[in-house]
């Protein structure tokens, strides 16, 4: 044993029953005798206090400004380093971090349980780290396009960054194509992606946290970092500023990412401002300028009619007023059925339109629908209760836009259809039945309000307002029983997935309506089943970490109490 050193500091156990510390190693006396663990801990470093260390310092910190700027050369330091602070994950108890301070390794997930690892320490900036890895091993990628393949550098983090824009691409942009896939490309693989403005600063992070969403497993936070850091810049654009096309594209897309992310009311509040700012700029109206181009005009278009399906789609999933003018205050030509790259920023001459779908049908019939449902919306809220004229009436005109649609897009897509087809005519197919069952749930809500006086389902079936409720029911279970049977379809994109979980839950708010009025149905064990099915779907498969299920679930859960054990 060593002898007592005065200089050294005395073990835990003596400092705390403030005893004389024999300061013996590996025990001191004290210890010993008591039986306790001996533990001295080590000495305290301080830095030191002369002009070298704190030149060294500042050196060293004006470097990291420095990289600090050179990825958000409009942003503040301030802010970005608060906000990725903020969008960090805690970190366990087991969790250890490297010697240069890299902090937290996340992982990246894909749906067929692959691996990418993602650095999401400060010093990175929320950028995808470059060593990704898939499967633990570096490799090929599956290409995006499903045929292809394509291999992914693990050299610097902009090929991390290509691989979440080509997962965009691929995975959302059919669907929703109101970014331009050669326009954002070419400013993206540009040499002066950092001159930029803000707002594209903030689209380009939009599209990365999308494309992460759409590729990456729902325990996965890479697309919260990176929606985090597009929220960062777009704080620094005042609201009072007219703003411009790029700005309402990054506010739309920011917006359908809080709504699958289950922050509703910040993806309402992104909506509303793309629309007040869309009417600021004139995008309801068609534009005679004859400065701009046809691909620009048709651009305008996209992100116009986008943005309608948008708000018109939440106000009525919400019941929420529409924030949109009305039709007699809009011009806007529809959008042509052309093929990606048909039409050229140089070209003077309107191509011809497909005849078979292209990823713009989509957006054409879902404007279409919107129009006519809108108007059938504020007939419905501004004169309700509706009668049952006027519910034939009302369904009739769902009946022509259903004729009006291209059969292509009314008939089952055939096997060999792409994914974003499949969704496509899936959509069009539930927005047609939950219009339906939005003329007749005024029906619903009035029979399972009513005392029921001793009359039995036979005796009421003869009366047509309970007729139109039982209609309301039957749409509901069509609607849950089509989008079960897609939900549990493997494979099924995750796009596909978030809206119709929305069109699951007014299903089984229809059923709740029943079951907890105690009104007598026929069918109500089979009610019963489907909720139960549901919420071991929600419960039981991926989407149990998903943010957006998990919401669902929770007030599921809770309408269910009373009669569901």
């Amino acid at each position: 044993m060593s002898p007592r050193n005065p200089h050294e500091p005395s073990c835990t156990e003596c400092r705390t029953r403030k005893a004389k510390c024999s300061k013996e190693r590996p025990s001191c006396k004290n210890c010993v005798a008591t039986g306790r663990e001996c533990v001295y801990l080590p000495k305290t470093t301080r830095t030191p206090l002369t002009r070298a260390h704190l030149a060294s310092v500042e050196k060293r910190l004006g470097r990291f400004e420095s990289a600090f700027k050179a990825l958000f050369p409009s942003g503040d330091v301030d802010q970005v380093v608060n906000a990725l602070i903020q969008a960090q994950p805690h970190r366990s108890s087991e969790s250890t971090s490297s010697e240069n301070g890299l902090g937290l390794i996340s992982e990246l997930t894909d749906h067929s349980g692959q691996r990418l690892t993602y650095d999401a320490g400060p010093e990175n900036a929320g950028v995808i780290s470059s060593n990704i890895t898939y499967g633990g091993f570096d490799t090929t990628f599956i290409s995006l396009e499903g045929e292809e393949a394509a291999t992914l550098s693990t050299s610097t983090p902009a090929d991390d960054e290509a691989y979440l824009v080509n997962s965009y691409f691929a995975n959302y942009h059919p669907n929703h194509p109101f970014v331009d896939e050669d326009a954002f490309r070419k400013v993206y693989q540009s040499s002066a992606l950092n001159t930029q403005s803000i707002a594209w600063q903030a689209l380009c992070k939009a599209v990365m946290a999308m494309g992460a969403w759409c590729q990456c497993d729902p325990t996965c936070d890479v697309d919260v970092s990176l929606y985090m850091q597009a929220q960062t810049m777009l704080s620094q654009i005042s609201l009072i500023e007219p703003g411009d096309l790029i700005l309402i594209q990054a506010l739309l897309l920011l917006s359908d990412f809080a709504q699958k992310r289950g922050m509703p009311e910040e993806g309402m509040q992104y909506l509303g401002i793309a629309v007040q700012k869309a009417v600021a700029l004139g995008l309801h109206r068609e534009q005679s300028q004859p400065a701009l181009g046809l691909l620009e005009q048709e651009m305008k278009r996209r992100v116009w009619w986008s943005l309608y399906v948008f708000d018109s789609c939440a106000a009525k999933s919400f019941g929420r007023p529409l924030m949109l003018p009305d039709d007699s205050f809009m011009n806007v030509k529809p959008l042509l059925n052309i093929t990606p790259g048909d039409l050229r920023p140089m070209d003077t001459c309107v191509p011809a339109e497909a005849d078979g779908p292209t990823i713009y049908s989509g957006l054409i019939a879902q404007t279409d629908f919107h129009r006519m449902a809108n108007r059938i919306y504020r007939h419905l809220v501004a004169n309700s209760p509706v009668s049952v004229e006027q519910v034939a009436r009302l369904e009739g005109q769902v009946d022509d836009w259903r004729n009006r649609c291209p059969i292509y897009l009314r008939d089952p897509a055939p096997a060999q259809a792409p994914d974003w087809l499949k969704l496509v005519i899936d959509r069009l197919k539930i927005c047609d039945k939950n219009l339906r069952l939005l003329i007749l749930r005024p029906f619903l809500m009035r029979w399972a309000t009513l005392k029921t006086n001793g009359s039995s389902y036979a005796s009421a079936e003869l009366d047509i307002n309970v007729q139109c409720a039982l209609r309301c029911v039957k749409l509901a279970s069509e609607i849950m029983a089509l989008v079960l049977e897609r939900i549990e379809q493997p494979g099924y994109s995750r796009l596909g997935v978030s809206f119709l979980l929305y069109c699951l839950f007014h299903g089984i708010l229809i059923h709740v309506t029943f079951l907890k009025s105690g009104t007598a149905l026929p069918n109500e064990i089979q009610f019963v089943k489907d909720i139960r099915t549901t919420k071991r779907l929600l419960s039981c498969s991926w989407l149990r970490a998903d943010s957006q299920s998990a919401h669902w679930l929770e007030v599921i859960r809770t309408l269910c109490l009373s009669f569901e054990t």
